[in-house]
């Protein structure tokens, strides 16, 4: 009977290890975008099948300056509602507000992620890109900047 129960025990164990190991591991990183403001982005390495799968499941910046036209200068914030693929430690994001023939306003970033870092580059314009401090929105212009991240 104590065999029986040490077996189910150590059966109920493997089966939680294995439960954990399919769920995947999260990284977080956190940095800085050279023009102001913060970035922050999670990144969920899993393994399903033998497949090794990596994912920029979150990807945030907050306080970024934007010049805008008729409002002058303000800053924006935003965060992806989708998960973007990382192939060979790259991935890429476009994303819009708005129909994809017409974005009212448009973020783009690239990155390359190692063991403890991150980099890359983030822009986000349109005619109405959302504005911090309950500003509204505007036709604003972040230009390119650099940002960098660490665990």
């Amino acid at each position: 009977m104590k065999k029986l129960i040490a077996l189910v025990a150590a059966a109920a164990m493997l089966v939680s290890v294995a439960a954990a190991g399919a769920a995947g591991k999260t990284t977080t990183y956190n940095g800085e975008i050279d023009n102001g403001g913060t970035i922050q982005l999670k990144v969920k390495k899993s393994k399903k099948k033998g497949k090794k799968k990596t994912q920029v499941v979150l990807f945030r910046f907050e306080g970024l300056p934007v010049a805008c036209g008729a409002n002058g200068a303000g800053t924006t914030s935003g965060a992806l509602d989708f998960k973007v693929p990382v192939k060979r430690g790259k991935f890429e994001i476009d994303a819009i507000i708005g129909k994809p023939s017409n974005p009212k306003s448009q973020l783009t970033a690239e990155g390359r992620i190692s063991r403890s870092t991150a980099e890359g580059t983030i822009r986000v314009h349109g005619s109405e890109v959302p504005l911090d401090n309950n500003a509204g929105t505007g036709d604003c212009e972040s230009g390119e900047s650099d940002w960098s991240a660490s665990k």
